[in-house]
């Protein structure tokens, strides 16, 4: 009844909220959301969501096949504009999926921040983001909220960002005009997101698309390295990714390059700068260190073309000899094509996705995999705020650890959804 309650709440604070963005010609705040139904049909593995090791979302808590109905998501987002150069941008997001671990918060920030776009001439503009967000690194993603246009589920490097990566603290952009390009330069320093790479290592890549928010605490297969006596016996058997436990600030560095029509390309280097050794009692400090590259091209007729590869490193831990206890190399790319028709949309994506296990402590502790998924998609636009979409996904994917807990190392899994979204 609460969540029922909130939901209609932020539904009518929404409509209210629109009416005053047109009324009034001077600041204003805009309130809106998405609401995402879905239903699911999956087959008889138990998702990484439920302590299990499968890589989707959604699966069975019971053995076999299952047909699930879920409220996939419910945001409310609040937009402010405050003067010609100065925004602001605040999601809250409302949980209302089963959670068996009683991990997950029902209630959380997904982005909260301040934006100051000053134009400095009319061939350079500035843009200044403080507070939480995502940094610039999907193309999947480029609708209000953080919400992709292509599919139902992203892509494993995307996937990943949405769980894994988000940005606490100030990121500086210079947007340079040159004829009819965009041309973008990055920089940021943020805090906060320590135990990041933790989920690549303990779980591996996944394929799903929930967003993390600042209160989740996402869980862990039931590993023997996290019973007491053994190597990570003291460690949280789940990743609460958006948390300081170092105090050192981390940095990233990015640079685009936009042709509208045409291109956009896109790269980020990001380095947590985190001390291996912190640790706050529950999580370690993670050192990781990944490279970004992206790609989107429109071809000829209604058809557009994405790519992404995601390269990098991270570990935590000191052994006897100062080497790290957990020391992974970790890689995944995609490419996708889209084509659009009227109301209607087609897409298709190949995602490959691998870890490699670079320390001592691959027997009990192994967390190499390699896998790859084959995504389709149909999307019909039945409003101007509304989609429904269908979507199969396939994941092969070999992971010694499951072995760990009686499961084969080699899986296949298939899952197929159908999702109505509004965005208001």
């Amino acid at each position: 009844m609460r969540l029922t309650a909130a939901l209609a709440a932020a539904w009518m604070a929404a409509g209210s909220g629109v009416l005053l963005a047109q009324e009034d010609e001077g600041p204003h705040i805009k309130v809106g959301g998405i609401l995402d139904t879905r239903y699911v049909h999956t087959d008889d593995t138990r998702s990484w969501l439920d302590g299990g090791m499968g890589k989707l979302r959604y699966g069975t808590l019971n053995g076999g096949e299952a047909d699930l109905f879920r409220l996939a998501q419910a945001a409310v987002n609040v937009d402010g504009t405050l003067s010609e150069d100065f925004d602001v941008h605040v999601q809250v997001k409302v949980d209302a999926e089963p959670d068996n671990a009683l991990k997950r918060g029902k209630f959380g920030l997904v982005e909260a921040y301040a934006l100051w776009k000053p134009d400095l001439s009319p061939s350079v503009r500035a843009r200044v983001r403080a507070g939480l967000f995502f940094p610039p690194l999907s193309l999947e993603h480029p609708l209000a909220g953080w919400t992709i246009a292509y599919t139902i589920t992203p892509s494993a490097v995307n996937a990943w960002v949405g769980e894994d990566i988000r940005t606490t603290g100030a990121e500086g952009s210079l947007v340079f005009k040159v004829k009819d390009n965009d041309i973008t330069a990055t920089g940021a320093v943020f805090g906060m997101n320590d135990p990041s790479s933790a989920l690549l290592a303990w779980r591996g890549w996944a394929v799903h698309d929930r967003i993390t928010q600042t209160a989740d605490e996402l869980p862990f297969a039931a590993l023997p390295i996290f019973r007491p006596g053994a190597l990570f016996g003291t460690s949280a058997p789940w990743s609460s990714p958006v948390r300081e436990v170092d105090g050192r600030l981390g940095v990233y560095g990015a640079a685009s390059w936009r042709w509208p029509a045409v291109l956009e390309a896109r790269g980020l280097h990001y380095d947590s700068r985190a001390e291996p050794t912190a640790f706050d009692g529950r999580q370690y400090a993670w050192k990781t260190r990944f490279n970004n590259a992206g790609l989107r091209l429109e071809l000829p007729g209604p058809v557009e073309a994405l790519g992404q590869y995601l390269w990098g490193t991270s570990g935590m831990g000191a052994g006897t000899s100062g080497e790290l206890l957990v020391d992974i190399e970790y890689r995944a790319y995609y490419g996708l094509l889209t084509a659009k028709a009227g109301r209607h949309r087609f897409t298709a994506r190949y995602d490959h996705f691998e870890v490699e296990d670079r320390d001592r402590h691959r027997l009990d502790d192994p967390n190499q995999e390699d896998g790859e998924a084959w995504t389709g998609a149909y999307l019909l636009e039945t409003g101007r705020h509304h989609r429904l979409a269908v979507e199969w996904l396939h994941v092969v994917s070999d992971r010694p650890a499951r072995a760990l807990i009686g499961l084969p190392i080699h899986a296949e899994e298939d899952q197929f959804q159908a999702s109505f979204r509004v965005l208001f």
